[in-house]
């Protein structure tokens, strides 16, 4: 289950690394909001949600385009598993790149998703779950009783 909340992490990572090394890295708390610039008709995209099942109007976290694909089962079983793998390989650094675009949050639940051509939303199946960020930081979660 650990590696599992730990996945849905890569697209942030990734997606925040590129930030930083293009010189994009926003400073200071921001309110969750969606941070793809542009969606190309063969993009895959991978984007965190604080929900499995996000409707059409759900704002995400995050979105960040990835790869051209074929707008075709075999580019959408491409598209989840890029986005599976880059969540794996940032999932140290996610929770810190998470809190980063956050600001401050208690007991968040994010779970990754992916999509190809502009289609709906799919949940990946990986999710983290006790996000808690505080000054866009990563602390210990409060628990309330």
């Amino acid at each position: 289950m650990l590696v599992t909340m730990f996945k849905i992490i890569l697209v942030v990572i990734f997606c925040s690394a590129v930030r930083i090394a293009c010189g994009e890295e926003s400073s200071g708390p921001q309110q969750i909001s969606t941070t793809a610039k542009y969606h190309d008709g063969n993009n895959c995209e991978c984007s965190v949600f604080n929900t499995s099942e996000p409707c059409p109007d759900h704002t995400a976290i995050m979105i960040e385009s990835v790869l051209q694909v074929e707008c075709n089962e075999e580019g959408k079983a491409t598209c989840t598993d890029m986005c599976k793998a880059l969540a794996l390989a940032a999932h140290d650094k996610s929770p810190k790149i998470l809190c980063s675009h956050l600001g401050d949050y208690n007991n968040l639940e994010v779970f990754l998703h992916s999509r190809i051509c502009g289609s709906e939303w799919q949940y990946t199946g990986l999710n983290r779950g006790n996000l808690c960020c505080k000054k866009s930081e990563v602390v210990e979660c409060v628990h309330e009783n």
